[in-house]
């Protein structure tokens, strides 16, 4: 049977530690899986050109002084991160795909509510998630994405926020998405991270995966 990417992924022994998280939301994973499913974890330095990770890393960066390759040093010495991944589409999607918005539509909703609400099962995870970021899902497509992100945030209290897709020439425009209450709570949790301590043993559940969020 053919490995399932993760439904949602960490840095190192991330979901190992007590640290407040910060979930951003993509759109689907850039994979051959066709499965979306489980823990896993991601690692910024096979992929430094990231724009996904190297924006939203630096946006949570910024809130407490730091540059993006700053916050990347601290996360490997720490051998965790504050920002934890997840992607608003239960299937994948090869960037190369031109017609994606066709193979979105297709997904059954009983589908898109599974994933949302597999990703949510993970209890021990998402008890620790401070914020969630939803990025770049304005597309009709994602509208159902989001409803039920948004429904499973506010059963649980979590502040839930739409941004700008993750990438470079949107900087902008995701700064201005972010009110003074939310960049308070990032602070708080970057904050929280930076008096973390140190690692423990690697989780057995989770499985390493190439890819982060992505979708164009």
């Amino acid at each position: 049977m053919q490995a399932a990417h993760p439904a949602l992924i960490g840095f190192d022994q991330t979901f190992e530690r007590d640290f407040p998280l910060i979930m951003a939301v993509g759109r689907e994973p850039s994979s051959d899986e066709e499965t979306v499913y489980g823990l896993g974890h991601y690692d910024f330095r096979s992929s430094p050109n990231c724009g996904f990770w190297n924006i939203s890393y630096g946006m949570v960066a910024a809130a407490i002084g730091l540059k993006t390759y700053d916050l990347k040093r601290l996360c490997v010495g720490q051998r965790s991160s504050p920002l934890i991944y997840a992607d608003a589409s239960p299937i994948t999607i090869k960037n190369a795909v031109a017609d994606k918005a066709t193979l979105r539509a297709a997904v059954p909703d009983e589908a898109v509510a599974g994933h949302v609400a597999h990703i949510f099962s993970h209890e021990a995870v998402i008890q620790r998630v401070g914020l969630v970021l939803l990025s770049g899902l304005k597309a009709p497509g994602f509208r159902r994405s989001v409803a039920y992100f948004q429904a499973a945030c506010d059963a649980r209290g979590i502040p839930c926020v739409e941004v700008p897709f993750f990438y470079g020439t949107n900087a902008p425009k995701i700064r201005d998405a972010i009110d003074q209450a939310t960049s308070v709570r990032i602070q708080t949790i970057m904050q929280s991270f930076q008096a973390a301590g140190h690692p423990t043993a690697a989780h057995p559940e989770a499985s390493h995966a190439p890819h982060g969020s992505s979708g164009v």
